[in-house]
């Protein structure tokens, strides 16, 4: 794992689960005729602060599937929308779409246009040719369709119906994105990322998500990048689901050729889901607080997690509510890596496993 020194302050993505609280909010119905994949993606669509919600399937009607999207506008801190537009469509993107994904991202923050890539993973026969396939598209303050590219064609996954899904970050800070796709258990990535045209060129290795090294394969459902520690480099979240409920995972700090720079850590176990899903995305929502005057600015990070059961046709959301911060630390330096910090019940007394630095009574609690 890389460490850097950070100077006079502590940061450490702390997310307690003892501070989880697990909100199922309103279900959203969407009208396609057979649903093969759903998504979500936190973006602010109409530029007035405040995030909004876009939830997605495919309706994979043959050689005429489109994506059908609806926008929950100004979400609250409880992750609620205060209203839901009509549906909304994006053109298809081949004869048998399996599951889909979205990643938005702010290529030009001055424009009064949101960018958001829509993509699908398309099985073909053989099964080694199967690929991701994306339009990138642009969407008006009302979230209405300006612009969508032609089909573009993503990497080659090869293997058969998979889940999928997306991210941008710009990985190695050269000001343009890097789009993130994963398919199961490995993900890929696109370097240099156009609001137009999308991918540069994609890399040509695959990295894998295991629960640790060496260790068995996970049954990943979806990925989201956020920066967590605040080290610049970001980290991948992944999420499984097993037995109905929700599993996540956490890459830190992941290297400028995309690879994990450290073993995954289970970050949340057991969240509850309101039905056994049949499709599964996530999406993280930062939410910052104000300042005390022993404290830099405090971030909450909230997981959403879209769920679409084909019994019940609807796509249902669940907020999974953290909390992390960053502290000041008076006197001294530390290494900001992640392993053994964690932060007491308060989220401002710390500890690290070894004894070396301790503020306050804090003891250790289950962190990502």
């Amino acid at each position: 794992m890389k460490k850097n020194k950070a100077p006079l302050m502590l940061v450490a993505g702390a997310l307690s689960l003892n501070l989880f609280s697990h909100v199922s909010l309103a279900d959203v119905q969407l009208s396609p005729l057979e649903v093969e994949g759903a998504a979500i993606e936190i973006v602010d669509i109409d530029k007035n602060g405040i995030n909004d919600v876009v939830v997605a399937v495919y309706n994979d009607r043959p050689r005429a599937n489109n994506f059908i999207y609806r926008i929950g506008w100004n979400i609250d801190a409880n992750g609620q929308p205060k209203s839901w537009s009509d549906e909304k469509n994006v053109s298809g993107l081949g004869w048998s779409g399996q599951d889909i994904a979205l990643a938005a991202y702010p290529f030009d923050s001055d424009s009064e246009h949101t960018e958001i890539a829509f993509l699908a993973y398309d099985q073909a026969w053989p099964i080694e040719n199967s690929n991701i396939r994306y339009r990138m598209v642009k969407l008006d303050a009302k979230g209405n369709v300006q612009f969508q590219s032609d089909r573009i064609a993503g990497p080659v996954f090869g293997v058969e119906k998979s889940a999928v899904g997306a991210d941008f970050f710009d990985i190695d800070e050269n000001g343009l994105p890097e789009l993130v796709v994963s398919v199961g258990n490995k993900y890929k990535i696109g370097w240099d990322t156009s609001a137009s045209s999308g991918v540069t060129e994609w890399g040509d290795s695959s990295n894998t998500i295991t629960r640790n090294k060496g260790a068995d394969k996970l049954n990943i459902q979806s990925i989201a990048l956020s920066n967590i520690d605040r080290n610049p480099k970001p980290e991948l979240i992944a999420v499984e689901i097993l037995d109905g409920e929700a599993n996540y995972f956490v890459s830190w700090n992941l290297e400028d050729t995309g690879k994990s720079a450290s073993k995954w850590t289970q970050a949340g176990y057991g969240i509850p889901l309101p039905e056994s899903p049949t499709y599964t995305d996530i999406a993280v929502i930062d939410r910052v607080k104000n300042s005390d005057p022993l404290m830099t600015t405090v971030t909450e990070k909230d997981l959403l997690i879209a769920t679409y059961s084909d019994e019940s046709g609807k796509v249902l959301l669940t907020l999974d509510r953290h909390a992390n911060s960053a502290n000041v630390i008076p006197n001294g330096t530390f290494d900001s890596g992640i392993d053994g910090w964690s932060f007491g019940p308060d989220d401002t007394n710390i500890t690290h496993k070894d004894g070396s630095l301790c503020i306050g009574d804090a003891k250790p609690v289950p962190y990502w």
